[in-house]
């Protein structure tokens, strides 16, 4: 034993200073991995070392991101440098690795779209032993994104021309085959389905088409059916506020059978969400030009030129001039006046409060072109000074706006009955030009060619999730899919992308796109549409070993939802003589510079707003100011504030209504419609022909919410102080004088006509 011992140890004293220094691997997000500036996501695609690799987008001149590699080294030596990244033909040609080593500092560009999942080698340095050495990597590069994964320090003295080694258990080897989407993380995989693809006049067969539909996206792994209910003001379920579709109903009769809510229960019964996709701002659609059979339809009441009366609501041009039928033949409704934004907001709110869907979708959420809408309403309200415009902001952001408004109004209503409900739009691929520096000024950008700010929308908290319409490949000359996407994903506020893609290109490309959208950190995507993608064949490319949809997933949990840090407000602003409502009244609270405005049905709203007491103050020309104080708000709560202006200003501070915070029922709606609550409306219309759709087209359960404090709610009248002892006497007293009076029978007449008014005051 103790020869053992001592030749163990003399064994160790000869080899000491002479065993070769170990390689130093550092990998993203381990010690001696430092993010030094930027916003870098987490990328789990292909082949990192480790479980994932950092990544950001490139930009020209300076860098704005940057992170290090440091190592601790045992030894003063020459060490060869190697870097580990997973390639792509989207990578940067160029990304400049520089090394702070003991001669200097030396910049080493490295083409990542090569030699992806291996050991890279940047050159030889020479280092001193310790921490004085580094790796850096900046975003200062050409072409859309670089990739921060690990970097290997190996001394050549000992080992000078040793290959790769394998790698440890948590990398994969150098020559190991790139593997696809291979993790069952969470993503939304919608399918949009039109209302051009499924209505038969033979209800069965309809039926049948959509049951077809619903258990292919299930069974190809599809976790979202994005079904269109609704397209030019009229219906795919029994209304009472709009037509039938002629789609549905070409003579306009009731089809006796409920689209929508027959959709709802078979994408349930296949373990579907089911959004349901509604166009918002047309009014009408026919290649032909000819209106609609129903003299109901909101196309004669409010968008037919044959009167200024019945013009209100439809787009007029720079010269002030109606404009029935513009983009897509579509009869276009102007985003900037508050009768239409009310009866929008009615119908979808129909849809929520009656049906168990998953969410509500909109399309066609914008003008028709640049130049629209010079409505006399939207210009009035536009004019400086005006109430409807209390930032003072030009025409386009005014436009814009008008948009923001009525979704902010949209997703409080929805939130206050139905909070689980997602609520998402679809905008043009394109935002905005300047965040494509090399693109031409004529593409349709979304914010300019139609005043639609789909970011402004997410950063407003409008949304739950947004899907820009992306459908282009990449290729030499733009628009280029990756150099899209990633703008909306930085951009998305803490909310949800999912991509649109569109069905005509290759299956090769969708795959691509798919795996790129993961890659920057979009959550899902949506394809356009389902008749195409199932007619090429494409669902068993997205389900074979290796494809995207491989496995089975969930949709993506929704933090803001899940566990809310903010609360919503939401109230009406009426007049207290008549009680109606009050247009353009600007509501502010304090510690926040944001106006709310009242619409035409007298509904305003704030979103996220963090969680305090505030007071709020309603300003209206020709009204008294009004101000509600001690209005508490909870995170994940939406608080109601009516306010009723009266005529006169009273000497003193009016009474402070105290807000009323409504919760959802904890109970879960069953996936079927839900019984409406009794509702006023003119009844039920008989529902008319469009011509095709252009492809500008395109949860979780209800949650239960905290019930409210007693101080939080409105006074109950089950609450009234019972009268005293003391009143009755007196009462009693004053009665029988009365009868003394003036007689039995007229003191009774005027005892019941008190009691009455007192019963409805």
């Amino acid at each position: 034993m103790r020869a053992w011992l001592l030749g163990g140890l003399l064994l160790c004293i000869a080899t000491a200073g002479s065993a070769p220094a170990a390689e130093v691997v550092i990998d993203n997000g381990g010690p001696g991995f430092t993010t030094l500036s930027g916003s870098w996501r987490v990328g789990k695609a292909g082949t990192p070392w480790g479980k994932d690799y950092l990544f950001v987008i490139t930009v020209d001149g300076e860098p704005t991101a940057e992170v290090e590699w440091r190592p601790d080294l045992p030894a003063d030596a020459t060490y060869k440098v190697e870097v580990w990244y997973v390639a792509d033909r989207h990578r940067s040609p160029d990304a400049p690795y520089t090394v702070d080593h003991a001669g200097g500092s030396e910049t080493v560009r490295i083409d990542q779209r090569a030699n992806s999942g291996q050991w890279v080698s940047i050159g030889q340095f020479a280092f001193r032993s310790g921490q004085a050495g580094c790796v850096r990597l900046a975003n200062n590069a050409q072409r859309r994104m670089v990739v921060a994964d690990a970097v290997r320090f190996t001394p050549l003295d000992t080992q000078p021309d040793a290959p790769p080694a394998a790698s440890p258990a948590s990398g994969p080897a150098p020559d190991q085959p790139v593997s696809t989407f291979a993790d069952d993380t969470p993503e939304f995989r919608g399918m949009w389905i039109t209302r051009f693809e499924w209505p038969d006049r033979d209800p069965a067969k309809a039926k049948a088409k959509i049951d077809t539909m619903m258990a292919q996206l299930a069974e190809n792994h599809f976790n979202a059916a994005v079904f269109q209910v609704r397209g030019q003001a009229d219906t795919f379920y029994p209304s009472p506020h709009e037509p039938w579709s002629p789609l549905m109903s070409p003579t306009g009769a009731d089809p006796g059978w409920d689209p929508l809510e027959y959709a709802l229960e078979s994408a349930h019964a296949n373990k579907l969400e089911f959004h349901a996709y509604i166009n918002t701002h047309v009014a009408w659609q026919d290649a032909k030009r000819e209106p609609p059979a129903d003299p109901g339809h909101v196309f004669h009441r409010h968008t037919n030129t044959a009167s200024p009366e019945t013009c209100d609501w439809l787009v007029h041009d720079q010269d002030g001039r109606p404009v029935q039928y513009a983009s897509d033949n579509y009869v276009w409704i102007a985003p900037g006046v508050p009768a239409a934004q009310a009866y929008i907001r009615e119908q979808v709110m129909y849809v929520v409060r009656r049906y168990a869907v998953d969410g509500v979708h909109f399309d066609r959420i914008r003008t028709a072109g640049a130049n629209h809408s010079y409505d006399p309403i939207s210009r009035a309200r536009q004019a400086p000074g005006s109430e409807g415009n209390p930032h003072n902001l030009d025409f386009g952001d005014w436009t814009r706006d008008q948009i923001t408004r009525m979704l902010t109004d949209l997703y409080a209503q929805i939130m206050e009955v139905r909070p689980a409900v997602q609520v998402s739009a679809t905008p043009v691929g394109l935002y905005r030009q300047e965040r494509y520096p090399r693109y031409p000024g004529g593409f349709h950008y979304g914010y300019s060619k139609c005043y639609q700010d789909g970011q402004a929308w997410m950063a407003a908290g409008a949304l739950d999730y947004i899907a820009p319409q992306i459908y282009w490949a990449d290729s030499d000359s733009p628009p280029n899919f990756s150099e899209i996407l990633p703008d909306w994903v930085a951009n998305s506020a803490g909310r949800h992308v999912y991509v649109g893609l569109i069905a005509s290109m290759s299956p090769r490309e969708i795959v691509r796109q798919v795996r790129f959208t993961r890659e920057v950190g979009g959550q899902g995507s949506i394809m356009f549409h389902h008749g195409r993608f199932a007619s090429k064949k494409y669902f068993e490319l997205f389900t074979q070993a290796g494809a995207p949809y491989a496995q089975k997933v969930p949709t993506p949990p929704m933090p803001w939802k899940d566990a809310p840090t903010e609360g919503i407000i939401i109230g009406t602003v009426t007049r207290d003589d008549d009680g109606e409502p009050v247009v353009d009244a600007q509501i502010t609270r304090t510690d926040s510079e944001y106006v709310a405005l009242s619409s035409a049905d007298g509904l305003y709203s704030m979103l996220k707003v963090p969680p305090g007491t505030y007071t709020l103050t309603c300003r209206k020309q020709g009204l008294p100011e009004w101000q509600v104080a001690d209005v508490r708000i909870t995170a994940g709560q939406v608080t109601r504030v009516n306010m009723a202006l009266g005529a006169v200003v009273a000497a003193a501070p009016p009474p402070e209504p105290k807000p009323t915070v409504l919760a959802e029922s904890p109970e879960t709606p069953e996936p079927t419609a839900i019984t409406p609550p009794t509702e006023p409306g003119r009844p039920a219309t008989s529902h008319q022909t469009p011509s095709a759709e252009s492809t500008d087209t395109p949860a979780p359960k209800p949650e239960a919410t905290a019930s409210p404090a007693p101080s939080e709610t409105t006074e109950d009248p089950h609450d009234t102080p019972k009268p005293s002892t003391t009143s009755r006497v007196v009462t009693i007293i004053l009665f029988v004088l009365l009868i003394a009076a003036v007689g039995a029978a007229v003191a009774v007449a005027i005892f019941h006509f008190v009691l009455d008014r007192d019963k409805t005051s």
